[in-house]
């Protein structure tokens, strides 16, 4: 929206707070429900403006609420209004598999730097382990990042549980300011882990993501289709415990101050 400009939307619901970093204000925008997502610190304008164009490059395949306005001098932004689902194995697998298909449009995730940085922001009297220790972690993240490479795909990077929605009869995602290249494993860690999967039902994640894997736009089969071997959860579990680490660090990191990464 111009500046000076009127304002094309009305407040009807009372602001709550998402994540560490944004305030949700439910509205109307031309009778229309929608969301307006205003930031409690704004973030550089470079990474404002490429979180925008991820999410309408994902809301052009039904994947993100669409975008309906944007008020750039504040980095607010109004959105389709979406309502919080809970998805079972197979769509979220799903949803996932046809993010991932999506063209490479997002900065590489520097999972080495991620943990430096993070570590860099605790408060030497709460650090977990030593920054030797952190060294070695992020060094170990970093071979296992590329011994992946192959499978690098558009990750939406938080792909948490109240991070999928229900839109018009189809799944979305919402909260993309973590998007990055990494491997798809990424992805599919984040989101057994903070569904507190079991052992069965990671395998039955991934057997259900790549079956996807053949018919990215198609449906995948419910039952799965062979048994997902050891090398892919043994993959997997990897993959979980370098989030777990550095999950741990960031909520150190950010438990009593405003940062974004």
């Amino acid at each position: 929206m111009e500046a000076g400009a009127e304002k094309t939307w009305q407040v009807s619901g009372a602001a709550t707070n998402s994540g560490s970093r944004h305030q949700i204000v439910e509205a109307e925008h031309f009778a229309k429900p929608c969301v307006i997502r205003r930031p409690i610190e704004p973030a550089d304008p470079a990474d404002f403006w490429r979180e925008v164009s991820i999410q309408s490059l994902a809301a052009d395949h039904q994947l993100a609420p669409r975008i309906m306005e944007i008020e750039a001098s504040i980095q607010t932004i109004v959105l389709q209004r979406a309502t919080p689902t809970r998805l079972d194995v197979s769509p979220a697998s799903h949803t996932l598999r046809m993010l991932h298909s999506l063209p490479k449009v997002a900065p590489r995730l520097d999972i080495e730097h991620a943990f430096d940085f993070w570590f860099s922001q605790i408060e030497p009297s709460r650090v977990p382990w030593n920054q030797a220790s952190n060294r070695d972690r992020a060094a170990s993240a970093r071979v296992l990042f590329d011994q992946h490479q192959l499978d690098q795909v558009l990750c939406h990077g938080d792909p948490v549980p109240e991070n999928f929605m229900r839109l018009e009869g189809r799944y979305v995602l919402i909260d993309w300011e973590y998007a990055c290249l990494a491997p798809f494993w990424w992805d599919i860690a984040i989101y057994s882990c903070e569904s507190s999967y079991t052992e069965t039902e990671r395998a039955t994640l991934i057997t259900h993501y790549l079956a996807a894997l053949a018919s990215p736009w198609g449906s995948s089969s419910s039952s799965g289709s062979a048994a997902v071997a050891a090398t892919q959860m043994q993959t997997l579990a990897k993959f979980i415990s370098v989030y777990q680490d550095l999950r741990e660090v960031w909520s150190l990191a950010t438990a009593q101050r405003a940062i974004s990464y």
